[in-house]
């Protein structure tokens, strides 16, 4: 399970994302990703993608195809992707096929051919910023394959379409403006957004991204705005992670080096009473010892 985690890209280097490569029956919840290269890859069967919020990213969500020998990929199958919320992707918001087709240069026998299947996509928010392709289809196209998973309850948006046809929307992506306001911790839908109430219940998406529950009239996207509730959880920052050090908070870093130091000692001194005394160094120290060997 991944959940509750804020994924920032670098500004400069290597953007990333998070990759299930080969994984099965995962759980990616409630996470946020800001500016990666793209969202969430997903490779494998039963995968759960849900309340995830992506802004600023170059891909959204992208289920991979897979090899007829089940390498270097395999296809992404029956996962459920729902209540997530991508705004102003770079790319396609949602790509399923990803590497359709691609060579394998270690075994020309293998053939990446195997598109992703039983895939269900409800209740999503999905913006492009330039890409007027909000779900991206990359099999092939005389096989129509993307029917192959189920799409239900979507909205699709791009600001710089100028009729909803360019956007080449599936059936289960409407093409409509969610509306999203911004100005706080994330974009959510605005007063009169199609996203508010509109969405379908499912078993498995029963609170949202800031941990407020779903009704049974749920909002489309990661944010239940319509509950009166307050948020538990809000995106992670710098202050929120990482050790005390890093924070400015010395003091736990300074006794874990007495600890070690004093540790030391007994190892080098095994005498009983000298134990004893350096032992009481460790308990002031506030931390309890390893034990003797």
């Amino acid at each position: 399970m991944i959940r509750f985690n804020t994924f920032l890209g670098h500004p400069t280097a290597n953007k990333g994302g998070l990759c299930i490569r080969h994984g099965h029956r995962n759980v990616v919840e409630s996470n946020t990703f800001l500016g990666t290269a793209y969202g969430v890859r997903v490779s494998g069967d039963e995968n759960m993608v849900i309340n995830n919020y992506l802004e600023n990213v170059g891909s959204g969500f992208v289920l991979t195809a897979g090899g007829t020998k089940n390498k270097p990929y395999i296809p992404c199958r029956n996962g459920l992707f729902a209540n997530n919320t991508v705004v102003d992707a770079a790319g396609s918001p949602f790509m399923v096929g990803a590497f359709y087709n691609m060579p394998d240069a270690r075994d020309p026998e293998n053939s990446i051919t195997v598109y992703p299947s039983g895939n269900k996509v409800c209740n999503n928010i999905l913006t492009g910023k330039k890409d007027y392709t909000i779900v991206w289809d990359r099999g092939d196209p005389k096989k129509n394959e993307l029917v192959s998973n189920e799409f239900k309850n979507n909205l699709g948006f791009c600001a710089r379409a100028k009729k909803v046809e360019d956007m080449k929307l599936p059936a289960g992506v409407t093409g409509e403006d969610p509306k999203l306001t911004t100005g706080g911790e994330r974009a959510r839908p605005g007063q009169g957004s199609p996203a508010i109430g509109k969405g379908m219940v499912l078993e498995r998406v029963k609170d949202d991204i800031a941990g407020r529950p779903r009704d049974g009239k749920p909002d489309i996207g990661c944010e239940e705005v319509s509950s009166g509730a307050s948020a538990r959880r809000r995106p992670l920052t710098a202050k929120d992670v990482g050790p005390d050090w890093m924070k400015g908070d010395f003091v736990a870093l300074e006794k874990e080096g007495i600890v070690l130091e004093v540790q030391a000692l007994i190892q080098k001194y095994p005498e009983a009473e000298f134990r004893a005394r350096m032992h009481e160094m460790i308990d002031s120290a506030g931390a309890a010892p390893k034990p003797d060997r």
